[in-house]
């Protein structure tokens, strides 16, 4: 078990990813609200090196990120929930703001309002949702760009009850890998995951 409660603790924490430790049949709780105003933000995780675990948010709120340059967090296998990120700017190739990459993974109530901005593939949660599945999250995007979907490539993965601000072209998105819109925001793949089984 581990547990974060600052901003100090949660760069060592994505550090030990980057380093390594997958965290893997482990889980790590956010026991606070963290708010990175005049802190550093290391992202969690890589291609080489991703986040295997159960990341447990309870709730709580990271804020006031500015973070420039990342690769993209990375998630294989992995957890995630119950996490905010708020009032924050994310910059890089490929971004998401609660995931970069997330592979054979489930992401379950996480929410973002903010700024993405990408080279490549962005995510007001995730840039890249591949064999996976995410349900309850939100996004809301702070710039002007009626573009900003939730996801920025959703593969193979099954998406329920998540909206963002800009529904229309959420919707559009989804459908153009397969998808099919039911109601007022909720999206099924012909596929489910292996992550939602």
């Amino acid at each position: 078990r581990k547990t974060i409660s600052t901003a100090e603790e949660w760069n060592e924490f994505a550090e030990s990813v980057s380093e390594g430790n997958t965290y893997k049949g482990k889980t790590v709780y956010l026991e606070n609200d963290i708010d990175f105003t005049d802190c550093d933000f290391v992202s969690v995780g890589s291609d080489d090196n991703a986040f295997e675990g159960y990341f447990d948010g309870n709730g709580y709120t990271l804020s006031s990120i500015e973070c420039v340059n990342t690769d993209g967090t990375a998630s294989v296998n992995s957890v995630v929930s119950d996490l905010t990120v708020k009032d924050s700017s994310f910059t890089g190739k490929d971004v998401g703001a609660i995931v970069g990459k997330a592979e054979d993974s489930y992401i379950l109530r996480c929410g973002f309002n903010g700024n993405i901005t990408a080279e490549e593939q962005s995510g007001l949660i995730a840039a890249q949702l591949i064999n996976s599945k995410a349900d309850s999250c939100y996004g809301s995007s702070k710039s002007d760009d009626s573009e900003e979907k939730l996801f920025g490539l959703a593969e193979n993965s099954f998406v329920s009850n998540s909206y963002a601000d800009y529904t229309k072209e959420t919707a559009y998105m989804l459908n153009t890998v397969g998808g099919e819109q039911y109601d007022s925001g909720d999206w099924c793949f012909d596929e489910i995951p292996k992550a939602a089984n």
